[in-house]
């Protein structure tokens, strides 16, 4: 078949299955909405029982039903949904009324609150809540690593709650024979494993040991524990046996006598290693050996009296045994004596010592000796001497009888020499002046004493602070100096337990000086500005610093130069001037100032600059108005000149446009003269304007009572265009002139 045909026939195939697909869509559409339903009721049932034995069989079937018509018969496809304790275990589509959960068997976990929905379209309905209880649990099953292990070694247990749910509480047991009375409790273990694992050392005595389990649901309160799992038997072999430990002569006797502790084991000929032995008295070990028995002996005292251990260990495996061993005293411990209190006195002074032993009188058979610092100083129960330094050290009374020796406790002497008069120097020997805000350090030592001897630093007498040197070295006191009233005199007093040791050292003068704190440059005058040839005036002033100081006036040029250098011991200020100040001395001045706190501080800086003197100014003022007049005189007379030559040019030109003109109208006139004589007054004759208009007839001057007539001169006015009016033209305003007729 051709691909044209083929396309053809696949959108006819499609459009026909689309054409069904409308049709039944609509019908079902159609059919749906002709259903009229409701859910009237659901009902989930438990069988055989609410309440089962471990291992029964359990269904739960949820019913539903509808209320439809009563013409109508349709079936509904309905879902199910089953719950336990509200999460959702199992669902299920059904056309039938009714859905079946079964639970074969049922375990002790499957107790809880059921419940089922079911859903129709948009319609939900929900049963009540039927509780199911199984009661019995199963008995776990128990395993181990091995049945056979050795002591120290360790094991593990297992116990599995079979077909049930966590979360589980398992509890492991051990016995060590067949009655409940030796069972130990290893420990509940709360998990969600199944099987839970329990780690088992075998311990010292462990022979044939039994491991039992039990298992309970702590997701049920009411839930029993269930019964015992079966037991598994372990055995454990002994690599060697428990110590033996022996005392001679016994556990009771008086010191003096020679006495032994003797620990042994018997070992497994599968130890292939050495086992340890001790032997020790409370947290003291005395000896130990890797054989199979250890000795331990020793001359007994009081002192040996107290409990014995013997210890054996090989690998992870233990084993110990005791004994308590009481020695009675021969005789008490002697006792030391002095004449003195406190264990210390002064130098020279008599020294009595004295040993004596409770219930013994100092007898031929009695041995005393008396030491100092572990060496014997006397070999009898009494020492008197006159105490030097030399003497000072711990003492002690040693007692021998029937070979026990006894010590008594430790009596230490301190014997003190007096001190010397201590020497009060100031570290910085060349000066004793000190800058305020600095600490100082005062040095106080005394060549002769015996330590610990106690320095104090006083001003006056005031104490300042207290330093106690337990060797012989110098004490050193650090001194804040924060003002003024610092300065004064002061000196140390030194002392030690001598009944009489005191003494005083030399007095050390303290001179603060306060560095200087602010610097300032004044100028006069102080507008920055100083006339050529005027005098200038710096003054230098501290507000706070010790005197004398040093005053350094100086200005910047490019460069640093000092003008002016001087030392005041009574003011706080200094002066300088520049007598005839000029450009030269242009700059910034500032000024440094120090004193014996070495400390230099600087001013402000001050620009001064020199300019023009007065008579200066009114020379050039006198000079600039004097070139500004005669600028304006020059300027006045070039501007006279030239309007001038400008009338002149202009008058040129109307004389010539008047020539011109007239040249015009004498030839017009010409023509018109016998009219205007008709016209005119005779006598009067109408002069041109370069005449101007000068009355030349004879009868002009006949007198001024006559009436003349009066006449307008003519004078050619140009038209628009700019051009002289014609002949005619001015015949006719010549005309308009001339009185009429009737006059």
């Amino acid at each position: 078949m051709c691909p044209s045909l083929l396309l053809h026939h696949f959108h006819s195939h499609a459009d026909m299955s689309l054409s069904l697909l409308f049709l039944f869509v609509g019908w079902r559409i159609l059919f749906a909405h002709s259903y009229v339903f409701s859910i009237d009721k659901v009902q989930l049932r438990a069988s055989p029982s609410v309440t089962l034995r471990n291992g029964d069989n359990l269904s739960l079937t949820c019913f539903v039903q509808f209320i439809k018509g009563e013409t109508e018969s349709f079936e509904l496809t309905t879902q199910f949904a089953f719950f336990k304790n509200f999460k959702q275990i199992y669902n299920v589509s059904s056309n039938s009324p009714n859905a079946t959960y079964r639970l074969s068997p049922a375990r002790v976990s499957s107790s809880g609150q059921y419940q089922c929905k079911v859903h129709v379209g948009q319609m939900m309905k929900q049963s009540g809540i039927v509780t199911i209880t199984v009661t019995g649990l199963s008995k776990p099953k128990l395993s181990v690593s091995t049945n056979s292990t050795k002591e120290g070694q360790t094991i593990i247990v297992k116990c599995e709650a079979p077909e049930e749910e966590p979360p589980f509480r398992f509890t492991f047991y051990k016995m060590k024979n067949n009655g409940n009375k030796d069972m130990e409790v290893l420990g509940p273990i709360p998990t969600s494993e199944n099987p839970a694992s329990m780690e088992v050392s075998m311990a010292e005595g462990d022979r044939i040991v039994r491991f039992l389990c039990d298992v309970a649901l702590t997701s049920l309160p009411n839930s029993n524990v269930s019964d015992l799992s079966d037991w598994m038997l372990v055995t454990v072999e002994q690599q060697f046996s428990t110590p033996r430990i022996e005392v001679s002569p016994s556990l009771n006797f008086t010191e003096g006598k020679e006495m032994s502790v003797k620990c042994s084991i018997q070992t497994s000929s599968s130890v292939s290693g050495k086992v340890q032995l001790f032997i020790q008295n409370g947290t003291h070990i005395l000896t130990s050996s890797k054989t199979d028995t250890v000795w331990y002996a020793q001359r007994a005292t009081e002192s040996h009296s107290g409990q014995y251990i013997c210890k054996a260990e090989y690998e992870q495996t233990s084993k110990s045994n005791s004994t308590n061993v009481t020695v009675t005293e021969l005789f008490k411990s002697p006792s030391l004596y002095s004449n003195i209190r406190n264990s210390t006195m002064d130098e020279d002074a008599r020294l009595s010592l004295s040993c004596s032993v409770q219930g013994i009188s100092p007898s031929s058979a009695h041995n005393f000796s008396l030491l100092k610092d572990g060496q014997i100083r006397s070999n009898s129960e009494k020492l008197e001497i006159y105490a030097k330094t030399s003497d000072s050290g711990t003492y002690r009374c040693m007692v021998t009888i029937s070979n026990i020796t006894k010590t008594s406790g430790d009596l230490p002497i301190r014997v003190y020499a007096p001190v010397s008069k201590p020497l009060l120097s100031h570290r910085n020997q060349s000066t004793s002046m000190a800058v305020q805000g600095s600490t100082i350090e005062l040095r106080c030592k005394c060549d002769k004493g015996t330590p610990p001897i106690t320095y104090s630093l006083m001003k006056g007498s005031t104490v300042l602070s207290n330093i106690t040197e337990t060797e012989a070295k110098a004490a050193m006191f650090k001194l804040n100096i924060s003002e003024q009233q610092n300065s004064g005199q002061y000196r140390c007093r030194a002392y030690n337990l001598h009944s009489s040791s005191l003494g005083f050292s030399n007095t050390v003068n303290i001179t603060v000086i306060s560095p200087i704190t602010e610097v300032t440059l004044t100028t006069i005058p102080q507008s920055g500005t100083v006339e050529e040839g005027k005098e200038l005036s710096l003054v230098c002033a501290v507000k706070n610093g010790s005197l004398p100081i040093d005053f350094h006036f100086l200005v910047k040029r490019g460069k640093e130069s000092v003008l002016h250098s001087s030392m005041d011991k009574s003011v706080f200020h200094s002066e300088t001037q520049i007598k005839s100040f000029s450009a030269n001395d242009d700059g910034s001045y500032f000024c440094r100032a120090t004193n014996g706190a070495h400390q230099t501080v600087d001013s402000n800086l001050v620009h001064v600059k020199a300019v023009l003197a007065t008579w200066k100014k009114g020379l050039i003022i006198t000079f600039v108005v004097f070139i500004l007049i005669a600028a304006v005189a020059i300027c006045s007379y070039f501007y006279t000149e030239r309007k001038k030559k400008g009338r002149e040019t202009a008058l040129d030109m109307n004389r010539t446009t008047n020539e011109k003109s007239s040249s015009k109208e004498k030839s017009a006139a010409i023509g018109l003269r016998s009219e205007e004589e008709s016209c005119l007054v005779p006598g009067n004759v109408v002069q041109s304007e370069d005449e101007n208009h000068v009355d030349k007839s004879p009868e002009g001057n006949l007198g001024n009572n006559k009436e003349k007539p009066e006449v307008e001169p003519v004078t050619p006015n140009p038209h628009q265009d700019g051009s002289e009016a014609t002949p005619r033209e001015q015949k006719t305003r010549v005309m308009s002139k001339c009185p009429s007729e009737d006059v």
